[in-house]
């Protein structure tokens, strides 16, 4: 999250296209790449900590949006180097990889609600046979239930 909201911030200097929110911008995607790398490390370790939840999501993710960030530090340079064609193709492809980099769902939720499905109906079974096995008893015993 950290390092979409710096990306973010990063298109927004950009926006008002002077040499210092240029410069701003660049400081902010690098910034940003630095966070991508360390989110990218930390799913890695979650990963071999809970083997069952399926990063792959994240890492396409943050494949992507490192991929755009590289666009938009080319495009600010081609902004400064006043290369108009550059920066725009540059834009376009940042726009594109940005557009492909699709939010990931939650793997930890999907795996433990996966696991716990198959509990949930051990659980279910047990209560009817309990249940089964109460009404049972009762009848024999004459007891009825208030």
């Amino acid at each position: 999250l950290s390092a979409d909201a710096l990306a973010r911030e990063s298109s927004e200097l950009v926006k008002d296209t002077t040499p210092e929110n240029v410069q701003a911008s660049m400081a902010k995607a690098n910034e940003s790449l630095e966070a991508f790398e360390e989110a990218e490390a930390s799913f890695a370790e979650s990963s071999s900590l809970y083997p069952a939840a399926d990063f792959a999501a994240f890492s396409d993710y943050i494949a992507k949006r490192k991929e755009a960030l590289g666009h938009a530090l080319a495009s600010d340079e081609a902004i400064l180097a006043k290369d108009k064609d550059a920066a725009t193709e540059h834009n376009d492809a940042y726009n594109a990889a940005d557009a492909e980099a699709a939010d990931p769902s939650s793997p930890v939720v999907d795996a433990f609600e996966a696991e716990a499905e198959e509990f949930e109906k051990a659980y279910s079974t047990a209560r009817l046979q309990a249940g089964a096995a109460d009404a049972f008893i009762r009848d024999y015993l004459g007891t009825e239930i208030k």
